[in-house]
């Protein structure tokens, strides 16, 4: 029998201009594998390569490609990966010259074929890519001299035959933020003008997924991998319908009664949020929910095509922040029509809210290829030219005068101040602790201190909008000026809003290592996320010593909750446990440290062994070889290793 052909799907690195990103492992590449597995796998053999969330460099897709020798590389573009896109084809051709390069996503789907020769792909998937990718696998193993293959979709999946998604990067990905992504529900009503995002077969309707399968794949996650918080990546979890409410009410029901004690996030628009209806998924575990809101200013709104009312955007936020779920809001302060009045009356708005906005103020549109809002904006002739994006200059010369203004402070002068870098930090790390205590006998008090610290910030972050409105209305005051009310003002606010958040994590530190002395082992799961914050109160290893001594029976729980530690505190996790449990903890050390985290463990393994003198018992053994060994091997291996063959 011939081998089977090898298929490795590429997710390549955010462009270089692209902020910081919470990473999770790309579904998209996960439902096709799953697809090709399932229609072709007696026939190919699928593997993948995330960059982001292997945390490598578009270079490390050359070993990749060596080490696999694929038949098939497929692409996943999109115009926040384009940069790095192209130099993944260009590695293609260089490092596997035989391998037909397959290019999918929302950038192959919204550019034109000339636009795309830049990849010099052998096919184009246009659309959701489940049946299309076995089709032109199909037709490029019949005929492999063929010249660029297109396809387009010509009919929307349906969402309840489709396959769940391979989960082969997910043990990657939870090592380094544990949350995994999943879908309930593909397409979006809406027309927003500024959305490229494609239209199969031109429907815009909304496809939920049955929620009972919805339900049986997160418990699947919980069982396989211990995965206890969830983010739906959907266009709209739900939409403001009865039988929108009824679907998402009666998820909350099977959430609470089949796997309690998780947390999970979403996107909706404002006009979905009911408050009955999020007060109970809050009760099942929502702690968070991204509000497109993109303006206050009624005319912007309308210019989008949003087809929302500002006051739907406030009863949203209220419903949201009365119930002490998390506000992630999404915000374009700047377009090519942009003026200053309309500036104002969002950041007027922005000054009684509570959630994060004063980093959002120096938003601005992108002006997708494809996107409705293309036809109206006018190309500039002095920006570069940039792959699936339309470059812009601002119509009214006061708006790039305040953008610019904008630019200079997020990114040089408030930068430069370290309370306001650390009240940026510690608002994070407490926006990231919220879902961990939602839901607890620890709710309350953590809201309230989290209000207090937000209060203080507040008051700081006023004097920069009331600075921008200013500017916004004309006012050129010397940046001197805003210096010296920094000083006074603002960052002292922000300095004792960071004594009091340093107090609160110490707090909640301690009643979450409470629980994890006196609770009961189902909750342990979820109260452990919290120990993989990045703040030195929050690592895991710092807690072990006590525990151990309090409540030894937590050593096994605390071990399998070392799946989820990464950076230096996994080494120091590990020696602590090895250093107080005995072999039943050492073989759960050995599963958490999968896939990658065998040289961690090593150096631990290799100190318990010692004391426990010879000969050790064969398991014992085992693992000990098993970890050098897999120390040793390069990354590619490690990912490739567990692949269905």
């Amino acid at each position: 029998m011939d081998r089977k052909k090898t298929l490795l799907l590429v997710n390549p690195p955010a462009n270089p201009d692209v902020g910081a990103q919470l990473h999770l492992e790309n579904l998209g590449l996960g439902y096709l594998a799953a697809s090709v597995r399932r229609t072709l796998g007696a026939t190919h053999r699928v593997l993948l390569w995330d960059c982001p969330v292997l945390g490598q460099p578009v270079d490390s897709l050359g070993d990749a490609l060596r080490a696999a020798r694929p038949d098939y590389v497929g692409l996943s573009l999109t115009t926040m990966n384009a940069h790095f896109g192209v130099q993944a084809a260009r590695l293609v051709r260089e490092a596997v010259p035989e391998a037909r390069l397959v290019i999918g996503g929302i950038l192959p789907s919204t550019l034109d074929s000339d636009a795309l020769a830049v990849f010099s792909p052998d096919a184009v998937i246009r659309g959701e890519g489940e049946t299309l990718l076995c089709r032109a696998l199909t037709r490029l193993d019949a005929d492999s001299d063929a010249a660029c293959l297109e396809l387009t979709q010509d009919a929307p999946e349906d969402v309840d035959a489709l396959p769940w998604p391979a989960r082969d990067m997910l043990p990657w990905q939870l090592a380094n933020h544990p949350q995994a992504s999943l879908a309930a529900s593909r397409g979006c009503p809406h027309r927003c003008a500024f959305c490229s995002i494609p239209r199969p077969a031109n429907t815009r309707r909304w496809r939920p997924r049955d929620i009972e399968d919805v339900v049986a794949e997160m418990r699947r996650l919980e069982t396989d991998y211990g995965v206890r918080h969830f983010y739906f990546v959907d266009d709209n979890f739900l939409i403001n319908t009865t039988a929108s409410y009824a679907r998402a009410e009666h998820f909350a029901r099977l959430v609470l009664t089949t796997m309690p004690r998780i947390r999970f996030g979403f996107m909706c628009r404002s006009a979905a949020v009911d408050k009955p209806i999020f007060k109970l998924l809050k009760k099942a575990g929502l702690s968070a929910v991204f509000l497109g809101i993109e303006s206050f200013s009624q005319p912007v709104l309308d210019r989008y095509q949003k087809k929302e009312l500002v006051a739907e955007h406030l009863r949203a936020i209220g419903i949201l922040g009365g119930l002490g779920i998390t506000i992630n809001p999404g915000f374009i302060f700047f377009d090519p029509w942009t003026t200053g009045n309309e500036v104002r009356e969002t950041l007027r708005a922005m000054r009684d809210l509570d959630f994060p906005s004063l980093e959002s103020v120096n938003s601005k549109l992108t002006c997708y290829k494809g996107s409705a809002i293309e036809a109206r904006v006018v190309a500039s002739d002095a920006a570069p030219p940039r792959l699936g994006i339309k470059e812009y200059d601002f119509e009214e010369r006061a708006t790039q005068e305040l953008f610019d203004e904008c630019v200079r402070l997020f990114y040089r002068f408030l930068t430069e101040d370290l309370d306001y870098r650390l009240y940026q930090r510690y608002r994070f790390i407490l926006g990231s602790l919220q879902p961990y205590l939602v839901n607890t006998a620890h709710e309350a008090a953590f809201l309230a201190g989290f209000s207090a610290c937000k209060t203080l910030w507040r008051m700081a972050d006023d004097v920069v909008l009331d600075w921008l409105d200013a500017f916004a209305g004309g006012s050129r005051e010397a940046p001197e000026a805003l210096g010296r009310r920094i000083a006074a003002v603002a960052a002292p606010r922000w300095r004792a809003g960071n004594r009091q958040a340093e107090d609160l994590i110490a707090a909640s530190r301690e009643r979450l290592l409470g629980d994890l002395e006196n609770g009961a082992a189902s909750d342990a799961p979820l109260c452990l996320l919290a120990f993989t914050l990045p703040h030195p109160g929050l690592r895991l290893d710092a807690g072990i010593e006590r525990l151990a001594a309090r409540n030894p029976d937590t050593l096994e729980v605390l071990a399998r909750g070392m799946a989820f530690q990464h950076g230096d505190g996994r080494r120091a996790g590990f020696a602590s446990l090895l250093a107080h449990g005995g072999e039943a903890v050492a073989r759960l050390c050995f599963k958490a440290a999968r896939p990658g985290g065998q040289a961690a463990l090593l150096p631990a393994l290799e100190a318990f062994c010692g004391r426990l003198g010879k000969p050790l018992s064969p398991e014992l053994g085992r693992i000990l070889a098993r970890t050098r060994e897999l120390a040793q091997r390069p990354l590619h291996e490690l990912v490739f290793g567990d692949a269905p063959r």
